[in-house]
Order: structure tokens, then C-alpha cells, then sequence
């Protein structure tokens, strides 16, 4: 039986989950809104103040934001990891960080239908903020490339709403969105979250490549796996986004990777763009009527 206290703890999690998209949705509106009022704007210009600041600042900025409806106590729950991710890690993505971060939440037993959860991403980017764990200050939520590059000019962040012109406006909200994608996923783009944030693609990226190397694994290492998906993993989660059940069953990736390292051997490189895409839309396409958990990897890899 579940213990009272692991209940609790389940329906604070859920309450938090609910808090994360109610949160998001006082931020941005889909579509976007040119006539959002003077709170919504100090809101924005405070959280992307904050995400320059620091990451206690981003932290408590939105905790405080979320009107209680992210306790704290969650945050603290959720699982951490042992080595800081650098920005240039989560840019250029590799195997080692990657990996490293999916072997903190085995050992944490996080289970597979949290992961899939845009807002547990949030809760745990949260926590890794508050331990030191992600770049700090967290610009990179606000744009990859930042501060370097951001999508609104600072002095905005001081203006008042009656002295603001619409395209600065548009830019902190655009801002705000990329913070709300990168930490973790967004409530109104839901498919997108495997694309637009880092640690949720950085995990599936090595669990898909271990699925890989499971189905086949005389012929497939988990890092070969997570090379060929990593070229291709916009395109890949795309597609996976509308055909999970079968682009993501494990005889399916095992065969993705087996063509692209075909491809591989053939052209030099492994495939992306235009050239993943082709593969992916083969394999779906002439593996629509086929059981194919019940067909050798090899032989599906001869379909795309």
C-alpha cells in the first residue's frame, strides 16, 4: 500500500503540475497579445530581469509569481544531478552530459511517464537552478545565445508601460516564451517540449539510444545510437510528436539508426535536415500496415 506521506507527496506534485501551466498562462497568451496590460508586462519585464540576474533570482521570481501554486516543497523534492551543466552543453548537446543526466534520474527512479510530463521539466529545472546545477545567471532561458544575443534591448526592461513601443513589447514577450520553451515546455505547444527544451531532449536522446541498442545489441552501442538521433533529433521528435506509438517502439529507432549509420558509410556523414527527414518519412510510411515489434530491426532498416 501507499504510505500517507507518499500520497502527499503525489498530490503535491500534481498540484504543482497544474500550477506550472497555470503560471504560464499569466504570462504569455496564445495567440500573442499586442493589448496585454501594464501587469502583464511588469511581470515579464521582472522575470527576464531576474533570468539576467541570477538563478536564485529566476527561482524565487517565479515561485512568487505562481501565487503559491508551486510549493516550494516540491521544488525541493525533485530529483538533482551530480555534475554542473555548462551553457555550452546544453547549445552542443554530447553523449557525456546527456547521459550523465539520464543516469541521475535512474538513480533518482524517476519513472518514464514523468519524463514525458512538460510540467515536471519545469519543476526540475527549478530545483537544478536552485542547486547550482545550470548556468547562473540562466540567460540561456531567455535566448541560447544570450546575453550575447537576446530578443529585446535592455533598457526595456525599465520602461513603463505607457512609454514602451509594440515591438519592444513583443520582444520581452518572445523572451518570456523562449524561458517558458527552454525550462522545460509550453503549456499551448505541448508537442514541441522534446525540440524546445534542453533537459527534456537530452533525456530521451540517450533513452531512445539505449531502447536502440537494446533491440539490437549486437550491432548498435547506446552512443552510436544517441550520435545518429542527436543529428536528427529535431526532425525525430517531430515526427515522434504525431507517431509515438510507432516511430518510438524500439525495433523502429533500432532501425533509424542502423539506415543513418548506412547512410553514414555511404555519404560520410550521418544524416540531417531534408536527408533525416526522407528516412523518417520512409520508415513511417512503409511501416504503416506492419506489426513491427514483431520484425528484426535489420529488416525494417532496409524500409527507410
Amino acid at each position: 500500500m501507499i504510505s500517507a506521506m507518499a500520497q502527499q507527496g503525489q498530490s503535491d506534485l500534481a498540484t504543482a503540475l497544474l500550477g506550472v501551466a497555470a503560471w504560464q498562462k499569466t504570462m504569455s497568451d496564445n495567440p500573442y497579445n499586442p493589448d496585454a496590460g501594464h501587469e502583464r508586462l511588469q511581470a515579464q519585464q521582472r522575470l527576464a530581469a531576474a533570468a539576467l540576474a541570477s538563478a536564485d533570482a529566476t527561482v524565487s521570481v517565479i515561485l512568487e509569481q505562481a501565487e503559491g501554486q508551486i510549493p516550494e516543497s516540491v521544488v525541493r523534492a525533485m530529483p538533482t544531478v551530480g555534475q554542473p551543466i555548462m551553457v555550452h552543453e546544453i547549445v552542443n548537446p554530447n553523449w557525456e552530459t546527456d547521459s550523465a543526466l539520464h543516469s541521475s534520474l535512474d538513480v533518482a527512479r524517476c519513472a518514464r511517464s514523468q519524463t514525458m510530463e512538460f510540467g515536471w521539466w519545469h519543476l526540475l529545472t527549478l530545483r537544478l537552478l536552485a542547486d547550482g546545477k545550470l548556468p547562473d545567471p540562466p540567460a540561456f532561458l531567455l535566448d541560447l545565445h544570450a546575453p550575447a544575443s537576446l530578443p529585446f534591448d535592455r533598457a526595456s526592461l525599465n520602461a513603463d508601460h505607457s512609454e514602451i513601443t509594440p515591438q519592444e513589447r513583443r520582444s520581452i514577450d518572445i523572451s518570456i516564451r523562449n524561458l517558458i520553451r527552454h525550462s522545460g515546455g509550453i503549456w499551448h505547444r505541448r508537442g514541441r517540449w522534446l525540440i524546445d527544451a534542453p533537459l527534456p531532449a537530452a533525456w530521451w536522446r540517450v533513452e531512445l539510444a539505449q531502447v536502440a541498442s537494446a533491440a539490437a545489441p549486437a550491432i548498435i552501442r547506446p552512443e552510436a545510437a544517441y550520435n545518429a538521433l542527436r543529428g536528427a533529433w529535431r526532425v525525430w521528435a517531430e515526427s515522434a510528436a504525431r507517431n509515438s506509438t510507432r516511430l518510438a517502439a524500439p525495433n523502429c529507432v533500432a532501425a533509424y539508426v542502423l539506415a543513418a549509420t548506412r547512410h553514414n558509410r555511404r555519404a560520410g556523414t550521418l544524416p540531417v535536415g531534408t536527408t533525416a527527414k526522407q528516412l523518417v518519412a520512409n520508415l513511417m510510411r512503409r511501416t504503416q500496415h506492419l506489426s513491427v515489434s514483431h520484425l528484426d530491426p535489420v529488416e525494417l532498416a532496409r524500409l527507410a
